[in-house]
């Protein structure tokens, strides 16, 4: 969910001394113990930029059953072939009903958090594994590399090789 919905302004902040090479250095890291390390860094940017923007509690409320259950759906297994009718079909309800529901509650629709997932997940393949890109389509559920590379255009405006090449420079 998005904790800075309706957040009135673009917020910044300045790095801190090495805090970006740790974090750099914790994504890389194929330790467990890194990935809380990293999860903690990011809690805390978090919690600044909330304190900076003076969210009200209520922005960090707990989502309906119904909500929590289609996370957990789109989340397990994130996929290309994830869409919203389907996963309305897996939690018995009705299209419109999950679609209202979610966006009233998240305040995006499902299909683009969905999108987003996918998303996410390619570019953190794309990034943390030496894997082709024909593998990271084929993991995401994509009928082919022409397709995701076709998709992730769209959505990236760059090839899944150019935005690994981008990213790997710095």
């Amino acid at each position: 969910m998005d904790l800075f919905q309706g957040c009135g302004r673009i917020l910044e902040r300045e790095s801190q001394a090495g805090q970006n090479g740790l974090a750099l250095q914790l994504y890389r890291s194929e330790s467990t113990a890194d990935a809380f390390r990293l999860k903690g860094l990011i809690w805390e940017e978090l919690a600044a930029f909330a304190e900076a923007e003076g969210l009200p509690p209520e922005s960090g409320r707990s989502c309906s059953e119904l909500v929590s259950r289609f996370f957990f759906l789109a989340q397990n297994p994130v996929s290309a072939s994830n869409h919203v009718r389907g996963l309305a079909e897996r939690l018995h309800v009705a299209e419109s009903t999950l679609s209202k529901r979610f966006r009233l509650e998240t305040g995006m629709a499902p299909g683009a958090y969905l999108n987003r997932l996918v998303l996410e997940k390619a570019c953190r393949l794309l990034l943390s594994e030496e894997v082709s890109i024909a593998a990271v389509a084929d993991r995401l559920g994509f009928s082919d590399q022409f397709y995701f590379t076709k998709y992730f255009r769209r959505q990236m405006s760059m090839t899944p090789s150019a935005y690994r090449r981008l990213m790997r420079r710095g």
